[in-house]
């Protein structure tokens, strides 16, 4: 596994780019070494790992997975495509540690076999929802098979004298794990704050294949956290989202006037949508995402006739189902930042409504804060 420090090539990030501790290849025993070093280089900054990986060495990785949960970093598959050098310092280069500099990419990463004990490990467990794919499968172990072999041995005359008894020994012949020998990684799963039955998933494949865990299995093992790209994690870094100021108590939303695109007809909003500010009960259906964020807003604009409020792209976007009123309905709804939910979880939603101080914009379905359980 190649293990160095990765600086953000984004031309946009100015003084804030983002640094990351880039981790991709084959897991082997030599590689917690490799990790010890990019974490004291880190110092005392929290570097996230982005990691894509077909696994390895179990215990490797779970040597890895200790000291990235000692530290407290945030795990993403993703992987790293390295900028060219813009010059031939032998500072850049492949052998360094530090040097480099790079875009996250969740095209085609995946966290495979032992790589899921790293994954574990993170504080945020980030997977892509579209383009990462995270595979487990039965384990093996490795064990020393010792070969017995009997030398029938003659006279020149043909004559039975007897046998000589030759012992060989096989080492490092890998071989299908037993149920009992599972305890070790069992009790490592729950020091990393995995719930659910990862293991009960290994079974589901043999040591030579894979079962690529599902959107639901990533999320009742807890194996993900968070279902966003690496791209998307980077950027938020280097561009945090900035709160609006709340005008409105219990709301966290801004009544600040927003000016139409020339040419823009503002629309009446349906009249199935309340007039004024309401609350209403609904149960979250998927994940916050960060990924969606624009093309699910903007969609919901373009269905009630008026453009999008700027103002929220910087929040996370959810589905919910609506649990007051007849029909229930399906919503487009956002968090403000700081706000967390999972799915199934009762919330309390603020629906968007006709603001007369927000011309020709509107107000998406708020999930409000401390409302949800």
């Amino acid at each position: 596994m190649k293990v160095i420090i990765v600086k953000s090539g984004a031309g946009d990030c100015g003084d804030h780019c983002a640094a990351w501790i880039s981790a991709e290849g084959e897991i082997e025993k030599s590689t917690p070494a490799l990790f010890r070093r990019a974490l004291t280089a880190m110092g005392k900054h929290k570097l996230p790992v982005l990691i894509s990986s077909p696994g390895g060495d179990v215990r490797a990785a779970m040597a890895i997975g200790r000291l990235i949960h000692a530290k407290g970093l945030d795990v993403v598959v993703s992987r790293t495509v390295l900028l060219a050098c813009q010059d031939s310092s032998r500072a850049c280069s492949d052998s360094k540690l530090l040097g480099r500099t790079g875009k996250p990419v969740s095209f085609t990463s995946y966290c495979a076999s032992a790589c899921t004990n790293i994954l574990a490990a993170g504080v945020h467990r980030i997977v892509s929802p579209r383009y990462a794919l995270i595979g487990v499968h039965a384990m093996t172990v490795t064990i020393n098979r010792r070969r017995i072999e009997k030398t029938p041995i003659f006279t020149r005359s043909g004559q039975y004298r007897g046998y000589q008894i030759t012992v060989t020994t096989d080492e490092g012949w890998p071989e299908q794990a037993k149920p009992a020998q599972y305890k070790f990684l069992s009790s490592y799963l729950k020091e990393m704050g995995i719930k659910g039955d990862l293991i009960g998933l290994m079974h589901l494949a043999m040591p030579d294949e894979a079962h690529w865990m599902t959107s639901a299995e990533l999320s009742d093992t807890g194996l993900a956290t968070e279902r966003r790209t690496g791209e998307d994690y980077i950027a938020a870094i280097e561009h945090p989202p900035v709160a609006p100021p709340t005008t409105e108590p219990g709301l966290g939303i801004s009544r600040q006037k927003y000016t139409p695109p020339t040419g823009v007809v503002c629309a009446s909003p349906p009249k199935s949508l309340p007039s004024s500010a309401e609350e209403t009960q609904a149960r979250v259906e998927l994940p916050i995402s960060m990924t969606d964020t624009l093309w699910m807003l903007s969609k919901e604009a373009a269905n009630i006739g008026y453009p999008l409020n700027q103002q929220y792209l910087g929040y996370g976007v959810t589905v919910v189902t609506t649990l007051t009123g007849t029909p229930p309905q399906t919503l487009v709804a956002v968090a403000a930042p700081g706000i967390s939910v999972q799915v199934g979880d009762t919330i309390t939603l603020h629906p968007r409504h006709r603001d007369a101080n927000a011309a020709c914009s509107f107000t998406p379905n708020l999930i409000l804060p401390g409302h949800h359980s």
